[in-house]
Protein backbone atom coordinates (compact mmCIF):
# COMPACT_ATOMS: atom_id res chain seq x y z
CA UNK A 1 0.00 0.00 0.00
CA UNK A 2 2.72 2.17 0.46
CA UNK A 3 3.99 0.87 -2.43
CA UNK A 4 1.09 2.48 -4.57
CA UNK A 5 1.01 5.54 -2.27
CA UNK A 6 4.87 6.38 -3.44
CA UNK A 7 3.57 5.47 -6.98
CA UNK A 8 0.89 7.85 -7.65
CA UNK A 9 3.12 10.94 -5.64
CA UNK A 10 6.02 10.00 -8.19
CA UNK A 11 3.05 10.47 -11.22
CA UNK A 12 1.72 13.72 -10.15
CA UNK A 13 5.06 15.33 -9.47
CA UNK A 14 6.54 13.97 -12.99
CA UNK A 15 3.20 15.54 -14.84
CA UNK A 16 3.42 19.27 -13.05
CA UNK A 17 7.36 18.93 -14.69
CA UNK A 18 5.93 18.30 -17.55
CA UNK A 19 3.25 21.00 -17.38
CA UNK A 20 5.91 23.73 -16.53
CA UNK A 21 8.19 23.52 -19.42
CA UNK A 22 6.97 25.87 -22.70
CA UNK A 23 7.34 24.22 -25.83
CA UNK A 24 7.25 26.59 -29.08
CA UNK A 25 6.47 25.01 -32.12
CA UNK A 26 6.82 26.70 -35.37
CA UNK A 27 5.04 25.43 -38.45
CA UNK A 28 5.76 26.29 -41.62
CA UNK A 29 3.55 26.53 -44.06
CA UNK A 30 4.25 26.43 -47.96
CA UNK A 31 1.73 27.82 -50.43
CA UNK A 32 2.08 27.16 -54.14
CA UNK A 33 0.61 29.71 -56.43
CA UNK A 34 -0.02 28.14 -60.22
CA UNK A 35 -0.43 30.64 -63.03
CA UNK A 36 -2.18 29.28 -66.03
CA UNK A 37 -1.61 31.75 -69.39
CA UNK A 38 -4.07 31.39 -71.71
CA UNK A 39 -1.80 32.04 -75.65
CA UNK A 40 -4.54 33.29 -78.44
CA UNK A 41 -3.13 33.13 -81.86
CA UNK A 42 -4.25 35.93 -84.12
CA UNK A 43 -3.48 35.09 -88.35
CA UNK A 44 -2.54 39.06 -89.58
CA UNK A 45 -3.68 39.51 -93.81
CA UNK A 46 -1.02 42.01 -95.27
CA UNK A 47 -2.49 43.90 -98.07
CA UNK A 48 -2.14 43.85 -101.91
CA UNK A 49 -0.01 45.88 -103.38
CA UNK A 50 1.30 44.11 -106.27
CA UNK A 51 0.24 45.14 -109.48
CA UNK A 52 0.10 41.95 -112.42
CA UNK A 53 2.91 41.38 -114.47
CA UNK A 54 2.83 41.46 -118.49
CA UNK A 55 4.42 38.67 -120.97
CA UNK A 56 4.64 38.54 -124.70
CA UNK A 57 4.60 42.41 -125.12
CA UNK A 58 6.77 43.36 -128.10
CA UNK A 59 6.67 45.78 -130.92
CA UNK A 60 5.50 44.11 -134.10
CA UNK A 61 6.23 44.61 -137.70
CA UNK A 62 3.40 43.59 -140.31
CA UNK A 63 2.70 44.23 -143.95
CA UNK A 64 -0.75 45.84 -145.64
CA UNK A 65 -3.23 42.73 -146.04
CA UNK A 66 -1.58 41.01 -143.31
CA UNK A 67 -3.56 39.57 -139.84
CA UNK A 68 -3.06 41.23 -136.74
CA UNK A 69 -4.49 40.54 -133.23
CA UNK A 70 -3.35 42.43 -130.53
CA UNK A 71 -3.52 40.35 -128.14
CA UNK A 72 -2.11 37.20 -130.06
CA UNK A 73 0.85 35.73 -127.18
CA UNK A 74 0.14 38.23 -124.46
CA UNK A 75 -1.17 37.21 -120.57
CA UNK A 76 -1.20 38.71 -117.77
CA UNK A 77 -0.64 36.86 -113.71
CA UNK A 78 -1.05 38.30 -110.20
CA UNK A 79 0.35 36.94 -107.36
CA UNK A 80 -2.77 36.52 -105.75
CA UNK A 81 -5.59 36.62 -108.02
CA UNK A 82 -3.72 34.39 -110.60
CA UNK A 83 -4.26 34.70 -114.37
CA UNK A 84 -6.04 37.86 -115.38
CA UNK A 85 -5.61 37.99 -119.37
CA UNK A 86 -9.27 38.05 -119.50
CA UNK A 87 -9.45 41.21 -117.97
CA UNK A 88 -6.43 43.04 -119.99
CA UNK A 89 -8.06 46.31 -121.84
CA UNK A 90 -6.47 46.89 -125.39
CA UNK A 91 -6.52 51.22 -126.38
CA UNK A 92 -4.98 53.35 -129.25
CA UNK A 93 -5.98 53.41 -132.98
CA UNK A 94 -3.61 51.33 -135.47
CA UNK A 95 -4.87 50.40 -139.03
CA UNK A 96 -3.52 47.55 -140.75
CA UNK A 97 -3.63 48.96 -144.03
CA UNK A 98 -2.39 52.05 -144.05
CA UNK A 99 1.75 51.92 -143.93
CA UNK A 100 2.74 53.63 -140.25
CA UNK A 101 4.05 52.87 -137.10
CA UNK A 102 1.06 52.79 -134.04
CA UNK A 103 1.13 52.63 -130.34
CA UNK A 104 -0.74 50.13 -128.82
CA UNK A 105 -1.73 49.91 -125.55
CA UNK A 106 -2.14 47.26 -122.73
CA UNK A 107 -3.52 48.03 -119.40
CA UNK A 108 -5.10 45.03 -116.67
CA UNK A 109 -5.89 45.39 -112.97
CA UNK A 110 -5.99 42.69 -110.12
CA UNK A 111 -9.00 42.54 -107.87
CA UNK A 112 -7.20 44.57 -105.12
CA UNK A 113 -6.90 47.28 -107.52
CA UNK A 114 -3.27 47.66 -108.50
CA UNK A 115 -2.66 48.49 -112.68
CA UNK A 116 -0.40 47.40 -115.18
CA UNK A 117 0.02 49.75 -117.70
CA UNK A 118 2.28 49.22 -121.10
CA UNK A 119 2.76 49.81 -124.28
CA UNK A 120 4.13 48.60 -127.85
CA UNK A 121 4.71 49.99 -131.14
CA UNK A 122 2.87 48.36 -134.24
CA UNK A 123 4.92 48.98 -137.14
CA UNK A 124 2.89 48.58 -141.08
CA UNK A 125 4.67 48.45 -143.32
CA UNK A 126 3.97 48.24 -147.62
CA UNK A 127 3.05 45.24 -149.11
CA UNK A 128 5.66 43.28 -151.25
CA UNK A 129 4.68 43.79 -154.59
CA UNK A 130 5.77 42.00 -157.62
CA UNK A 131 6.21 45.00 -159.63
CA UNK A 132 9.10 47.87 -159.29
CA UNK A 133 7.82 50.06 -156.71
CA UNK A 134 9.78 52.29 -153.44
CA UNK A 135 9.69 50.47 -150.02
CA UNK A 136 9.50 53.60 -147.17
CA UNK A 137 9.87 56.41 -150.19
CA UNK A 138 8.73 58.84 -147.84
CA UNK A 139 11.23 58.22 -145.29
CA UNK A 140 8.74 58.01 -142.59
CA UNK A 141 9.85 54.54 -141.07
CA UNK A 142 13.27 54.22 -140.03
CA UNK A 143 16.27 53.68 -142.74
CA UNK A 144 16.94 49.74 -142.94
CA UNK A 145 16.85 47.48 -146.03
CA UNK A 146 15.74 47.41 -148.79
CA UNK A 147 17.79 51.20 -148.54
CA UNK A 148 21.71 51.79 -147.90
CA UNK A 149 24.18 53.02 -148.65
CA UNK A 150 28.56 53.13 -149.40
CA UNK A 151 31.00 55.02 -150.23
CA UNK A 152 34.64 54.20 -151.47
CA UNK A 153 37.07 55.06 -153.58
CA UNK A 154 37.75 58.19 -151.37
CA UNK A 155 34.17 58.89 -151.29
CA UNK A 156 32.71 59.42 -147.63
CA UNK A 157 29.08 59.84 -146.34
CA UNK A 158 26.86 59.20 -144.00
CA UNK A 159 22.88 58.74 -144.36
CA UNK A 160 20.02 59.31 -141.45
CA UNK A 161 16.53 60.50 -141.34
CA UNK A 162 15.79 63.85 -139.41
CA UNK A 163 12.02 65.15 -139.56
CA UNK A 164 10.91 62.60 -142.58
CA UNK A 165 13.53 64.19 -144.75
CA UNK A 166 16.85 61.91 -146.13
CA UNK A 167 19.94 63.50 -145.27
CA UNK A 168 22.47 62.46 -147.94
CA UNK A 169 25.50 63.81 -145.49
CA UNK A 170 28.55 63.83 -148.16
CA UNK A 171 31.86 64.72 -146.52
CA UNK A 172 34.30 63.64 -149.41
CA UNK A 173 33.56 63.54 -153.15
CA UNK A 174 35.81 60.81 -154.22
CA UNK A 175 37.38 60.34 -157.64
CA UNK A 176 34.26 58.48 -158.79
CA UNK A 177 30.61 58.82 -160.27
CA UNK A 178 29.83 56.12 -157.45
CA UNK A 179 32.34 56.93 -154.28
CA UNK A 180 29.65 57.91 -152.92
CA UNK A 181 25.69 55.88 -153.09
CA UNK A 182 22.50 55.55 -151.71
CA UNK A 183 20.23 52.94 -153.21
CA UNK A 184 17.13 51.06 -153.10
CA UNK A 185 18.00 47.39 -154.69
CA UNK A 186 16.11 43.84 -155.23
CA UNK A 187 13.32 45.72 -157.25
CA UNK A 188 11.76 43.84 -160.08
CA UNK A 189 11.73 45.59 -163.12
CA UNK A 190 10.28 44.36 -166.39
CA UNK A 191 10.83 44.52 -169.97
CA UNK A 192 8.83 46.63 -172.09
CA UNK A 193 7.31 48.37 -169.07
CA UNK A 194 7.30 52.58 -168.91
CA UNK A 195 8.44 53.54 -165.63
CA UNK A 196 8.22 57.17 -164.27
CA UNK A 197 10.97 58.23 -160.93
CA UNK A 198 9.85 61.18 -159.09
CA UNK A 199 11.74 62.55 -155.84
CA UNK A 200 12.06 66.02 -154.49
CA UNK A 201 15.73 66.70 -153.65
CA UNK A 202 17.82 70.34 -152.45
CA UNK A 203 21.46 70.32 -151.54
CA UNK A 204 22.99 73.10 -148.84
CA UNK A 205 25.42 73.58 -151.85
CA UNK A 206 24.90 73.78 -155.53
CA UNK A 207 25.91 70.28 -157.29
CA UNK A 208 24.52 67.63 -159.69
CA UNK A 209 23.49 64.50 -158.40
CA UNK A 210 23.69 61.21 -160.52
CA UNK A 211 20.38 59.29 -160.61
CA UNK A 212 20.21 55.72 -162.11
CA UNK A 213 18.60 52.32 -162.84
CA UNK A 214 21.18 49.74 -163.08
CA UNK A 215 21.51 45.88 -162.39
CA UNK A 216 23.37 45.47 -159.19
CA UNK A 217 24.17 41.51 -160.14
CA UNK A 218 26.39 42.60 -163.11
CA UNK A 219 26.34 46.39 -163.38
CA UNK A 220 24.54 46.74 -166.38
CA UNK A 221 23.11 50.12 -166.96
CA UNK A 222 19.32 50.21 -167.69
CA UNK A 223 18.91 54.48 -167.54
CA UNK A 224 20.27 57.00 -165.94
CA UNK A 225 19.93 60.93 -165.70
CA UNK A 226 21.85 64.20 -164.04
CA UNK A 227 19.71 66.25 -161.49
CA UNK A 228 21.00 69.49 -160.72
CA UNK A 229 20.66 70.62 -157.40
CA UNK A 230 19.88 73.61 -156.12
CA UNK A 231 19.66 75.21 -151.85
CA UNK A 232 15.83 75.06 -152.84
CA UNK A 233 13.44 72.06 -152.74
CA UNK A 234 12.68 71.01 -156.40
CA UNK A 235 10.72 68.14 -157.82
CA UNK A 236 12.15 66.21 -160.28
CA UNK A 237 10.54 63.78 -162.65
CA UNK A 238 11.40 61.31 -165.12
CA UNK A 239 10.05 58.61 -167.28
CA UNK A 240 11.83 55.74 -169.78
CA UNK A 241 11.17 52.81 -171.17
CA UNK A 242 12.99 49.17 -170.31
CA UNK A 243 14.11 47.68 -173.21
CA UNK A 244 16.92 45.31 -171.55
CA UNK A 245 15.49 41.80 -170.07
CA UNK A 246 13.15 41.85 -166.84
CA UNK A 247 15.56 41.75 -163.66
CA UNK A 248 14.76 41.05 -160.02
CA UNK A 249 18.28 42.38 -159.11
CA UNK A 250 17.50 46.01 -160.15
CA UNK A 251 19.00 48.89 -157.90
CA UNK A 252 17.67 52.60 -158.09
CA UNK A 253 20.66 54.80 -156.91
CA UNK A 254 22.00 58.69 -155.79
CA UNK A 255 25.38 58.79 -156.74
CA UNK A 256 27.19 61.66 -154.90
CA UNK A 257 30.29 61.09 -156.47
CA UNK A 258 32.63 62.80 -158.55
CA UNK A 259 29.62 64.22 -160.46
CA UNK A 260 30.77 66.31 -163.58
CA UNK A 261 33.46 68.86 -162.27
CA UNK A 262 31.17 70.87 -159.84
CA UNK A 263 30.92 68.38 -157.16
CA UNK A 264 31.35 69.46 -154.17
CA UNK A 265 31.09 67.88 -150.19
CA UNK A 266 27.66 68.55 -148.88
CA UNK A 267 24.44 67.44 -147.58
CA UNK A 268 21.91 66.57 -149.78
CA UNK A 269 18.57 66.03 -148.84
CA UNK A 270 15.70 63.58 -150.32
CA UNK A 271 11.90 62.51 -149.88
CA UNK A 272 9.03 61.54 -151.53
CA UNK A 273 10.61 59.30 -153.59
CA UNK A 274 8.58 57.44 -156.15
CA UNK A 275 8.16 54.77 -158.94
CA UNK A 276 5.01 54.96 -161.61
CA UNK A 277 4.20 52.67 -163.83
CA UNK A 278 2.91 54.44 -167.65
CA UNK A 279 1.20 53.16 -170.66
CA UNK A 280 2.95 55.70 -172.62
CA UNK A 281 6.00 58.00 -172.27
CA UNK A 282 5.30 61.30 -171.91
CA UNK A 283 6.30 64.37 -173.71
CA UNK A 284 10.09 66.12 -172.61
CA UNK A 285 9.40 68.21 -169.81
CA UNK A 286 12.95 68.18 -168.83
CA UNK A 287 15.31 70.98 -168.82
CA UNK A 288 18.49 69.98 -170.14
CA UNK A 289 22.11 69.59 -167.75
CA UNK A 290 24.79 71.89 -168.31
CA UNK A 291 27.85 70.63 -166.36
CA UNK A 292 31.36 72.43 -165.23
CA UNK A 293 30.09 75.54 -164.09
CA UNK A 294 32.23 75.64 -160.79
CA UNK A 295 33.27 78.88 -159.36
CA UNK A 296 36.76 79.96 -161.33
CA UNK A 297 39.88 82.21 -160.52
CA UNK A 298 41.45 83.57 -163.05
CA UNK A 299 44.91 85.50 -163.55
CA UNK A 300 44.55 89.16 -164.39
CA UNK A 301 45.21 89.92 -168.00
CA UNK A 302 44.65 86.22 -168.91
CA UNK A 303 42.36 85.03 -171.64
CA UNK A 304 39.26 83.51 -170.08
CA UNK A 305 36.78 81.12 -172.01
CA UNK A 306 33.62 80.69 -170.81
CA UNK A 307 32.78 77.51 -172.00
CA UNK A 308 36.11 75.70 -171.47
CA UNK A 309 35.51 72.47 -170.15
CA UNK A 310 31.32 72.87 -170.14
CA UNK A 311 29.06 70.26 -171.30
CA UNK A 312 25.29 69.71 -171.82
CA UNK A 313 23.17 66.74 -171.66
CA UNK A 314 19.38 66.37 -172.27
CA UNK A 315 17.11 62.97 -172.29
CA UNK A 316 15.30 64.02 -175.04
CA UNK A 317 17.23 66.82 -177.94
CA UNK A 318 19.98 64.70 -178.09
CA UNK A 319 21.67 67.15 -180.62
CA UNK A 320 21.80 70.00 -177.91
CA UNK A 321 25.44 71.53 -177.76
CA UNK A 322 27.52 73.86 -175.52
CA UNK A 323 26.94 76.32 -178.28
CA UNK A 324 23.69 76.79 -177.93
CA UNK A 325 24.23 77.61 -174.36
CA UNK A 326 23.62 81.55 -173.79
CA UNK A 327 26.15 83.72 -171.64
CA UNK A 328 25.11 86.84 -169.66
CA UNK A 329 27.58 89.11 -167.61
CA UNK A 330 30.80 89.66 -168.45
CA UNK A 331 34.05 89.21 -167.03
CA UNK A 332 36.94 92.11 -167.07
CA UNK A 333 40.14 90.16 -167.54
CA UNK A 334 42.25 93.41 -166.83
CA UNK A 335 40.71 94.06 -163.35
CA UNK A 336 40.61 92.58 -160.47
CA UNK A 337 37.17 91.69 -158.99
CA UNK A 338 34.23 88.51 -158.76
CA UNK A 339 32.01 88.52 -161.60
CA UNK A 340 28.77 86.27 -162.19
CA UNK A 341 27.77 84.85 -165.42
CA UNK A 342 24.59 83.08 -165.76
CA UNK A 343 24.29 80.54 -168.31
CA UNK A 344 20.80 79.28 -170.06
CA UNK A 345 20.32 76.90 -172.32
CA UNK A 346 16.62 76.06 -174.03
CA UNK A 347 16.06 72.29 -175.43
CA UNK A 348 13.98 71.60 -178.45
CA UNK A 349 10.98 71.45 -176.30
CA UNK A 350 11.19 74.73 -174.62
CA UNK A 351 12.37 73.45 -171.01
CA UNK A 352 14.80 75.47 -170.18
CA UNK A 353 18.26 75.41 -167.57
CA UNK A 354 19.60 78.74 -165.59
CA UNK A 355 22.65 78.55 -163.61
CA UNK A 356 24.85 81.28 -162.28
CA UNK A 357 29.02 80.79 -162.14
CA UNK A 358 31.24 83.30 -159.72
CA UNK A 359 34.48 84.15 -161.71
CA UNK A 360 37.23 85.75 -159.74
CA UNK A 361 39.79 87.68 -161.62
CA UNK A 362 43.15 87.54 -159.40
CA UNK A 363 46.67 88.53 -159.01
CA UNK A 364 47.18 84.99 -157.06
CA UNK A 365 45.03 82.44 -158.79
CA UNK A 366 44.13 79.83 -156.60
CA UNK A 367 43.56 75.90 -157.54
CA UNK A 368 41.37 75.52 -160.31
CA UNK A 369 38.21 73.08 -160.32
CA UNK A 370 37.71 72.45 -164.18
Amino acid sequence: MKKLYLFILMFFVAFSVVACVTTTTTATTTTTTTTTQTSASTTTTEADVTAPIFTGIADAVIYVGDTFDPLTGISALDDIDGLVTSQIIVSGTYDITTPGTYTITYTVSDEAGNETVATRELRVKEAILNTFYIVNGDFSDPLEAPWGQWAGEGGANTTTIVDGVLVYDVTAVGSLTYSNQFSQVDRIVETGKIYQVSFKAKADNVRPLQVQLEDRSNYTLYWNTIANLTTNWVTYTYAFEVTLPTISTGKLGFFAGNVGTTSVPTKIYLDDIVITELTELPGDQTAPVINGLAPYTVEVGIPFDALSGVTVFDDFDKTLSVNEIVISGSVDINTVGVYTLIYTLEDASGNITAISREVTVSTTPQHQYL
